[in-house]
Formats: C-alpha cells, structure tokens, sequence
C-alpha cells in the first residue's frame, strides 16, 4: 500500500524531526498530513507503533475530543490503510461512522454512518469492497428515507421507495437487471409532482409534471433521453402557459408563450435549437412590444420596438454600407421622430453616434475609425451653444466653431494636424478677440482685443509664438501703455501704466528697465522719477512728488539695494528718514517739529 507520495510526507516528517524530539504530539491537516501546529485541525499523540500485525492509531481534534480510532496496515497514516473495525466521530463527539475493512482495506461486514444528531444516517452492507445486502437511508429525525437490497453490487429488481422526513411517500421508481425501468414518480408533501418512464436506465416517453393542487404544470414525450415533439406547460389556473416543439432535444419549430390571463405574449420560430425568422412579442393588450428578424445561424437582422399605442420607440437593423456590414440601432420618440442613431461594424473597426432634436437638427455626432476620432465631431451644451469640429485619424483637421443658441460665433477658426492655423476668432458677451497662428500652430502675426462694439482693448504682433512688435492697451478708448517686443521681451522706449496707477516713460533693452523713467499723472504732472542700470537695477537718487508738485520722497539705490539716506515729506517738510546699508535697514529717524 505504499506510494510515491511517501517520499514527500517522510521529508516534511524530517522536518518536524526537531520538534518531535521535544515532544510527541504530531500535528495533522485537514488530509491527515504532518503540519506545523500553527495550520494543524487535528493531532496524534504519538505515531503510530506497531502492535503484532497492525499499527493501532488515534487521532483528535485539535480543540479535543477523538477523531478516529482504528488499526493500520502500515506506519504511515495517510498511505497505509485501516484494517479491521475503526470508528470516526463528529467534532461534539457522536458517533460518525463506524465499520470494518479487509486486509486488503475493502469495506467487508456492515457500514453504519450517523448524523451528528446521534441519528442514523444510512446502514450498508459489504463483502470484500462490494455492496451486498441491505442499503438504507435515514433522516436526522431517524425517519426511514430509502431501503434497497444490493447483489454483488447490484439492486434487485422490483421497486424502490423514497420517503421524507415526515414519513410521506417523495419518490417511486423500479429497477430492472440494474437499471430504472418502467414508470417513476416524485411527490411533494405527499402529492405528486412528476411522472416519468424509463427503459433500460433512459428516459422514454411521456414526461408530465403537476401544480401543487394536482393540476398539470407541464407534458412532453422523450426518446432516447431527449425531449421530442410538442411540449407543453400550464399556469397554475389552468390556463396554457407556452407550446414548443422539439426534434431530438433541440427546439424545432414554433413556440408560443401567453400570460396567465390566455393572452398571446409571445410568438418565435426555431430550427434546430436556433431562434430564426420573425419573431413578436407582446403587451397583454395584444398589441405589439417587439418584433425581431433572425436569419438561419440566429443573428438578428432587423428589431423593432413599440409602446402599447403602437409608436415605435427603436430599431436595430443589421446592413451593408461603405464600412462593410454593420449594425444601425434608432431610438425614437413618442411623436415618432428621430432621437439617437448608432452604427458600427461588426468587428469594431469604425462606429457613428448621432443624437437629433425634436425638430430633427443634429446636436450631436461621434465618428471613429479604427479607434481614432474621425469627421465631424458635434455637440450641444446645456445653453444651447453647438460645437464643431472635425477630425482625421485622430488628429483635429480642419473647421473648428462654436456659435450661441441664437447663431452668433463664439469661437471659430481652423486645425491643421492638431494644430490652430491661420486666423482665430473668440467673442463672449463683452470683448471680441482675434488671434493669427503659423503652420506649426505658433502665435505669429496681428493679435487684437475689442470690445463687441468695436472700440479697441488690446494690439499685439507676434513671431514664431513670441511677442515681437508693437503692444498697444488702451482704456475708454485712449492709449495707456505701448511699446516694442523683440523675441518675446520689451525692448527700446515704452510708456506703461503699472500697479501704482500711474503713467510711466522709459526705455526696455532686452526685457530689463534701464536709463531714466518718469511717471505722469493723468495730468501729465511729473509725480515719480527713476533711475535703472544697465542691468535693470534701481540706481541712483528716485522721487516721488505729491499731487500739488511738492516732494514726497526720496530714496537712494546703488547696484539695485537701497543705501544711503531714505526721506519721507509732507506739506513741504521731512518728517522722516531712514538710513540704509547696502539694502540694510541701519536707522529710522523722525524730525521734531
């Protein structure tokens, strides 16, 4: 009785030695192997020791409690087998099983096996691993299930009883050289559920099944273990629930299906166990719900769907276009115009989506081919603004506008490979902007800010995506700051208008304030003046002048920090001084009065 598989369980034994030697117990699996005790559901006290011709074995649960008790034929307890009477118990104790086997570990005498209840479970009977004699079943109330008399492994002929756990007859069926044979029946609380034949263990000819209150539920004929011609079933009023024909167990011919009120609900055709043809179906009403087309392998054709007023509400149609063979599925509306629109091909390389109004205006299209955007795609948002753009490959080519429910632009221009080209246009409901891109989608050329009226906001040029050029920005119609950009940086002589609100004049070379600046009230009274190196950094003595022309400040910058003397006025005298180093704070100091 020895196997292969010993060499694997002796090594894991081998691995255990070091704990064996510390201590006996062995820990088991769920299969009875050696495991470390951490993953162990059972224990042996010991290994097995031979005892005259056997190797007696107890094994527990690992909580307690004995799981089997018997003899071995051999050391090992998972390859070698159990000789003469053994017991196994349930986890609370009882009883599980118990019997005896051969030398040669055949089941031999008789099997007894109990529920964990105490109760027997069934009672067999072996000689030398074959059934022979009494089998019986019980349920875990002790109420007699099943009896039968086995031969060599063989039931006797005649007829076998099933019972439930009330005692009321479940099941009759006869047995003939081994196989069920003639009439078989199945009940439920004592009333019968079904009745069926068979010949030679196959089931043949007329199959029927009942309700509860003993009325038929279904009927069918079998032949050679397949159902064949007309099935039919009932609805538990009597009423004819579904007809369907059959040809050696596939659905073959018509089928037809009603509601428990006799109603036609649905009506297909079938070949060879395939939906094929026009099939419907229906509202209790009896007006039409759907009706599909299948052609001989199944695939649908053509589908329409209909609300009980007998609008259409979709369509599915299977056709042939530029793309090849292809699916159209249409949704519509209960005034019968046109909602949705999808089609794509059968193996996924291209799909069109479309959306209509009620007025039958597209608001919305989605084009693919080979999973990249391609044509016009089109949208409608919430505020009725359309989208527009086009696609080729998935790159944007060509047209590309927005305009407002009522019409008007507010947005347009043109792609190029995913790039903006040529003359942009952007308008909202304050300022219309214009913008020129190269072929490389670059800012280049005139760009300009309106106001919807016309009156000039904004002037730019650029090149190559960087400002280069005259900037102009103007304010209720008048220029407030102008100058030049070269490469994207100011350069020579600029008038701005900056944070402080006021006007100022210098010059820019290569982005960076230099030489003298001077700001101008609106005026054109001098009210600061400035002083920059050629690195762009404050130098020298600035002012700054009140409105009435008097000083306000002074303060003295060298290579870009304050230093020296910082002076506040006011009213024509100084009030205040603070002294600097270098861009350090040395001393505030205020004049006495």
């Amino acid at each position: 009785m020895r196997s292969v598989g010993m060499i694997r369980k002796y090594l894991a034994l081998l691995l255990l030695l070091p704990s064996l030697a510390m201590a006996e117990r062995q820990w088991l699996d769920a299969s009875f192997e050696p495991v470390e005790e951490s993953e162990a559901s059972f224990y042996m006290e010991q290994a097995p020791q031979q005892q005259g011709d056997g190797w007696p074995v107890k094994v527990y649960y690992r909580e307690g409690g004995l799981r089997l008790e018997g003899v071995l034929d051999g050391p090992d307890l998972v390859d070698d087998g159990l000789v003469g009477p053994y017991r196994f118990y349930h986890a609370n104790g009882a009883l599980q099983e118990q019997a005896s086997r051969d030398d040669q570990n055949r089941y031999h005498g008789e099997l007894l096996s109990y529920h964990d209840n105490g109760q027997l479970r069934f009672r067999q009977n072996y000689r030398h691993g074959t059934l022979h004699g009494e089998f019986s079943e019980y349920h875990d109330n002790g109420q007699l299930e099943s009896r039968t008399e086995l031969v060599d492994g063989k039931r006797r002929d005649g007829e076998c009883l099933h019972y439930d756990a009330q005692g009321r007859l479940a099941a009759r069926h006869f047995y003939q050289d081994d196989k069920l044979e003639g009439p078989a029946e199945r009940y439920r609380e004592g009333v019968l559920l079904s009745r069926e034949h068979y010949r030679s263990g196959v089931l043949e000819g007329l199959k029927q099944s009942f309700h509860a209150d003993g009325s038929k539920s279904s009927e069918h004929s079998l032949k050679n273990d397949r159902i064949e011609g007309l099935e039919r079933r009932w609805h538990a009023n009597g009423k004819l629930f579904l007809e369907s024909s059959y040809r050696q167990g596939k659905q073959h011919g018509a089928f037809r299906r009603f509601d428990e009120a006799g109603v036609l609900v649905e009506e297909a055709e079938y070949r060879n166990g395939i939906k094929v043809g026009v099939n419907r179906d229906y509202f209790p009403s009896g007006a039409l719900r759907k009706e599909e087309t299948l052609d001989d392998k199944g695939q649908r054709q053509r589908q329409e769907q209909f609300d009980e007023q007998g609008n259409r509400l979709s369509l599915e149609l299977r056709e042939s276009g530029t793309h090849g063979v292809h699916l159209r599925s249409e949704t519509y509306r209960l005034d019968g115009s046109l909602e949705s629109r999808l089609q794509k091909t059968l193996d996924g390389r291209w799909e069109l989506r479309e959306a209509f109004a009620e007025d039958g205006s597209q608001i919305e299209r989605y084009e693919e081919r080979q999973g990249r955007s391609h044509g016009l795609r089109l949208s409608v948002g919430w505020q009725g603004e359309r989208r527009e753009e086009h696609f080729r490959e998935g790159r944007r080519e060509g047209l590309f506008k927005v305009t407002s429910r009522t019409g008007e632009v507010i947005e347009q221009g043109r792609y190029r490979a995913d790039n903006k080209v040529g003359e942009w246009l952007q308008v909202d409901a304050l300022v219309r902007r214009t913008e020129n891109y190269d072929q490389q989608g670059r800012l280049h050329g005139e760009q300009r800010s309106e106001t919807v009226a016309g009156e000039l906001l904004q002037r730019g040029h650029y090149r190559n995506g960087l400002r280069h050029g005259r900037a102009e920005y103007y304010e209720a119609g008048k220029l407030v700051e102008a100058g030049e950009y070269r490469d994207d940086k100011p350069d020579g002589v600029w008038r701005q208008r900056l944070y402080d609100g006021l006007n100022w004049h210098g010059s820019y070379r290569k982005g960076l304030q230099v030489g003298i600046w001077r700001a101008l009230s609106a005026e054109g009274y001098l009210m600061a003046s400035a002083r920059y190196d050629d690195q762009g950094r404050p130098t020298g003595t600035h002012y700054s002048f009140e409105v009435d022309g008097g000083l306000a400040r002074v303060d003295r910058y060298r290579d870009g920090r304050q230093h020296g003397l910082s002076e506040y006025f006011a009213g024509g005298r100084r009030f205040m001084v603070m002294e600097y180093d270098e861009g350090i704070l040395l001393e505030t100091r205020r004049d006495e009065d």
